[in-house]
């Protein structure tokens, strides 16, 4: 549920982006890094560290890595495209500050991850680091609330498409009749 949650959020930041500025390459790039950062948060929940240890650390590499990576993709759409437009940048700052701390978590999660083989008083580290990391990401995500929260009218435009006819077996004689209504 927290992954779709953050997948909704990331598109409705992704669209928010494109009307606010234009589509650019770095939004693009940010929406699949997010994909990919919900994809992990899918298997860190499916697999237990405890019982599939590989899985577990896969999605948890595409879900830490990739929201650091998504941070600063938002950091950099803030400060080029969003700040003089759209918010200042005391926004641009503290996103900045949050993306800092999730990269300075990730990197000694990492190297827990690594020291841990050796000896296993770093594991508590890994785990200090990985929740800082966590919590930065959701924090992070917090912040594209305060752009979210700018929309106050959607629209959906629904287009249906009829190309083709359909045509009926029935004869002339019987379409006659079924073409006639009784009412009692």
């Amino acid at each position: 549920m927290a992954a779709f949650a953050c997948l909704v959020t990331m598109y409705l930041y992704y669209k928010y982006v494109i009307h606010q500025h234009h589509q650019t390459k770095t939004n693009k790039a940010a929406l699949v890094v997010g994909c990919v950062v919900c994809f992990g948060m899918v298997m860190v929940g499916a697999f237990q560290w405890t019982v599939v240890l590989v899985p577990h650390m896969i999605g948890a590499f595409l879900a830490c890595g990739g929201a650091t990576l998504y941070s600063w993709l938002i950091v950099h759409i803030s400060r080029r495209q969003l700040a003089p437009k759209v918010h200042g940048m005391g926004v641009v700052y503290c996103r900045m500050v949050i993306a800092l701390v999730e990269s300075i978590a990730a990197t000694v999660f990492l190297v827990a991850l690594v020291l841990w083989k050796v000896n296993e008083k770093y594991r508590s580290f890994a785990a200090i680091a990985e929740w800082i990391l966590i919590y930065g990401a959701i924090l992070f995500l917090l912040t594209l609330v305060y752009d979210l929260r700018r929309i106050k009218d959607t629209s959906l435009d629904l287009i249906l498409h009829s190309d083709y006819t359909v045509t009926s077996p029935v004869s002339a004689k019987e379409d006659d009749r079924l073409n006639e209504v009784s009412v009692t």
